[in-house]
């Protein structure tokens, strides 16, 4: 997942577009973990350097000009690796013998100070020239994850609309609601899905108390309710290989807000 800093949109009229730019990212991480080329057995890496690869493969391959976190995640066999740039993200969670779920790994958000996440950014040259060549982050600034998984594992990817909105345990409740009820509804695509619209629903409420709400007052900004942003979830099921009875019927990527405009960019 890649999520465009919204504050960039200042800079519309130097040809900047966090949106494509974080289409553009997807599109090369994509390319480059699904293409492995002629990788000698000696280059073979493990799903955490392959994340890592594509993240700089991705930002090297970009063509269009914006701001964007970036979230990158790979499974092969038992092992999961994972690239984390910013404040989107990833979780793990395992089955309970009681039924429900709990967390496992999670990601850990990267932010230069509040509201202001790490970013890979692609800039014209005049626009670098107007803002002194300030340093900006780059693939290499990311944490790599490696963690095993096993069968009945969920994994969610996500941009911090969700996490922004939600605090963990609500996530998890709202997970376990559906998984312990045997139906259609414990769908990757139905657990997305109702994840996106409960953040969607809880970024519209003015009083509510939100981790961006408390976080906000941690940095002395006073900032009630949710934070209306854009949301993007993406969740998958770990099935055994070959049981093709078990393959999720796919993923859901919504986004139900344009982005949030006063998000920082680093400079």
């Amino acid at each position: 997942v890649a999520d465009g800093v919204g504050s960039m949109t200042d800079f519309a009229a130097y040809g900047v577009d966090a949106a494509a730019y974080a289409a553009d990212l997807m599109a090369g991480a994509s390319g480059a973990l699904h293409h492995r080329g002629a990788e000698s057995e000696a280059e073979a890496s493990t799903p955490r350097e392959r994340t890592a690869k594509a993240v700089a493969a991705a930002d090297a391959a970009a063509s269009t000009y914006g701001a964007s976190t970036i979230t990158v995640l790979a499974i092969e066999g038992a092992e999961v690796g994972a690239t984390n740039l910013g404040d989107s993200g990833f979780m793990l969670l395992r089955p309970e013998p009681w039924g429900g779920m709990k967390l496992v790994e999670r990601s850990r958000e990267q932010n230069h100070s509040w509201n202001t996440p790490y970013q890979l950014t692609r800039v014209p040259s005049a626009l670098m020239l107007k803002i002194g060549g300030r340093a900006l982050d780059s693939p290499q600034d990311g944490e790599r994850y490696l963690f095993s998984v096993q069968p009945g594992d969920l994994l969610l990817l996500y941009t911090d609309g969700l996490t922004d909105n939600l605090h963990w345990f609500e996530m998890l409740n709202l997970i376990d609601d559906l998984v312990m009820t045997p139906s259609e509804r414990a769908s990757p695509e139905a657990i997305a899905k109702a994840l996106v619209v409960a953040a969607q629903e809880r970024s519209l409420d003015e009083t509510a108390e939100t981790p961006f709400s408390k976080n906000a007052r941690r940095h002395r900004c006073d900032c009630p309710g949710g934070k209306i942003d854009d949301v993007t979830v993406v969740a998958a099921w770990v099935v055994p290989e070959g049981d093709a009875s078990a393959v999720p019927e796919g993923i859901t990527l919504s986004c139900l807000h344009d982005p949030a405009a006063f998000r920082q960019a680093v400079f």
